[in-house]
């Protein structure tokens, strides 16, 4: 994981810890408070429905649970809060 360093602009690596989400592209990511939430993407073998969150102040990774219908499987959308 990398984080843009907007005073130097500046990418820095970043450790994290937790249940990460596998490799992928295409997925979508939301900050809300201080979580970022990724949902979806590609493997390159498929698209994927799962849910991540990383805690933004512990850098920890955690799969994400939800209610309701499950979106079906996607790559390359976006999310709003």
């Amino acid at each position: 994981l990398y984080a843009l360093c907007m005073p130097q602009m500046r990418w820095v690596k970043v450790s994290t810890t937790g249940d990460p989400p596998s490799p992928r592209t295409g997925h979508a990511t939301l900050v809300v408070g201080s979580k970022l939430i990724l949902f979806g993407g590609d493997d390159g073998v498929g698209y994927l429905n799962d849910l991540y969150i990383l805690d933004l102040t512990t850098f920890v990774w955690a799969r994400g649970f939800s209610t309701g219908t499950t979106p079906c499987a996607r790559s390359r959308h976006t999310m709003v809060a």
